[in-house]
């Protein structure tokens, strides 16, 4: 450990880059068509009932999106999909969805090959500082194949590959 340094804006974005965190895209549609961002403040909340939290950016068209429409999609995403990560991190007059293979699930967008997508409906909505924290109430979900996409320090980065179950010597018995 070195010093302790007082919590500025860039120290405080420094440090926090050192919690690893999934990365998701959440979508919603609005009067104009589909909608999402980049998210990796995202956590499980609740058990019983089953609820998402997740963080975002009081800037963000999405975020007035998701509180007008009430509903929305978290797509986690896999290890493959650092360049969705990207784009939908991206200014909010790039074209999103272009070239993006999604569907509808429930009226929400899902973007095709994530990790794990969870349908949800907003039970609170709290602004603390720059962001808004959705605590979400969790309707359906869909299961894919892959791990998920991680962001530690500022990179996206891969789970290592899982070890496989070490298994017990076989004894024989006389």
């Amino acid at each position: 450990m070195t010093d302790v340094l007082p919590l500025s804006r860039e120290t405080a974005r420094t440090a926090f880059a050192s919690l690893a965190t999934a990365v998701a895209v959440v979508t919603t549609v609005d009067r104009n068509g589909p909608q999402g961002m980049t998210v990796s403040s995202l956590c499980t909340l609740s058990l019983d009932p089953p609820r998402l939290l997740l963080a975002c950016s009081c800037a963000s068209r999405t975020l007035a999106a998701i509180l007008d429409n009430g509903r929305y999609a978290v797509n986690v995403l896999t290890s493959g999909q650092a360049e969705l990560a990207s784009r939908f991190a991206a200014p909010f007059d790039l074209p999103k969805f272009d070239s993006v293979a999604w569907s509808a699930h429930a009226g929400l967008p899902v973007l095709d090959g994530c990790a794990v997508v969870y349908g949800a409906t907003i039970d609170e909505a709290v602004t603390t500082g720059d962001h808004s924290v959705l605590i979400g109430s969790v309707d359906w979900h869909l299961s894919g194949p892959g791990d998920p996409l991680l962001r530690y320090r500022h990179t996206y980065r891969n789970l290592p590959a899982a070890e496989p179950p070490a298994t017990e010597p076989r004894r024989s018995h006389p």
